[in-house]
């Protein structure tokens, strides 16, 4: 933090951030995280260090809930320069893009925990600078790219199999798809991999699905090597909602809504305070969970009204 306020005069004092080395190192760029992915907050932050001289490296640091305050738990490749810094999280995993000694663009994985040092000291080389440039600062180019509320999931029973969609927009940045499933929400398989054809939609059938509850969610492999995930899906044959249950609540970018299986013609319906409707969108037949993006909607409460055959349901959430 520099001051407070707009910087309107000068004799600003730099407050570093608690527990931040700064001191003791030389501080370049930094990545910060969310971990998990779907935590609410930025809880670990990655900070370059260009000290030739010094500890140099990658240093990771976590979030402590009890003090407000940043404690460090690690160095990735320490001893040499990091400058440029920037990276990208998908469910526990942070990979990380990173200049290295101004002559190599490197890539790195971490695995651990948020407030467990690196998984990893191993680095790979990505590109090397050509003759007499450097490279210095790293970001990601503005490309389109897989949007969330785009690549959702949707799984409906039908015939005692779970019967799965999913559509995507940016099809030539995708290598293929891989079907994964769960009996614990936790530890997925993966358990069809599907060709990339010329279409935006796709689906899949699980014939072994049995009464006992299964997660599914689709991996999306993309050719630049990242991958994106759906949402996760619950079925059960044994499924007799009669209620609506609205998780994360309170939710940043999306929720899940479960509900009774749908019907033809059900629909979620989305009002603010004021009772307006502000989001409303048809439900697949034979679905007992959906999807909602919100990250449009401005902070405050909300009740998702449920309709399907002839029943209304609603239910309030907090964004």
């Amino acid at each position: 933090a520099v001051g407070t306020g707009l910087p309107t005069d000068t004799g600003k004092v730099i407050t570093p951030v608690p527990n931040f080395t700064i001191a003791t190192g030389s501080p370049y760029a930094f990545f910060a995280a969310k971990l998990p992915a779907i935590s609410p907050i930025s809880n670990v932050v990655y900070v370059t260090d260009d000290n030739a001289t010094g500890a140099g490296g990658i240093k990771k640091y976590a979030l402590n809930i009890l003090t407000n305050s940043y404690d460090s738990v690690g160095v990735i490749d320490s001893g040499h320069v990091y400058r440029g810094l920037t990276g990208v999280v998908n469910l526990n995993t942070v990979t990380l893009y990173a200049t290295r000694n101004t002559d190599s663009l490197v890539m790195i994985t971490d695995n651990a925990a948020y407030n467990a040092p690196p998984s990893s000291n191993t680095y790979v080389v990505l590109a090397k600078s050509p003759t007499k440039t450097l490279f210095r600062g790293i970001a990601w180019a503005p490309v389109p790219s897989l949007a969330t509320n785009n690549f959702q999931l949707n799984a409906a029973i039908k015939n005692s199999n779970a019967d799965l969609q999913w559509n995507v927009e940016n099809i030539n940045e995708i290598k293929d798809f891989v079907v994964e499933k769960s009996l614990n929400g936790k530890d997925f398989n993966a358990i069809k991999e599907i060709a990339v054809s010329n279409t935006n939609s796709y689906s899949f059938t699980d014939n072994n699905f049995n009464n006992k509850t299964s997660y599914y969610r689709i991996k999306a492999n993309k050719k630049s090597g990242l991958n994106n995930y759906t949402n996760i899906v619950a079925l059960s044959l044994n499924n007799k909602t009669s209620d609506l249950q609205i998780y994360p609540n309170p939710a940043q970018s999306f929720v899940v809504v479960n509900h009774p299986k749908a019907n033809v013609n059900s629909s979620l319906r989305v009002f603010n305070s004021l009772g307006e409707q502000v989001f409303s969108t048809q439900v697949s037949e034979g679905a007992t969970q959906t999807y909602l993006t919100i990250s449009s909607l401005s902070k405050g409460n909300y009740s998702v009204v449920y309709q399907s055959n002839g029943t209304t349901i609603t239910k309030q959430f907090v964004k």
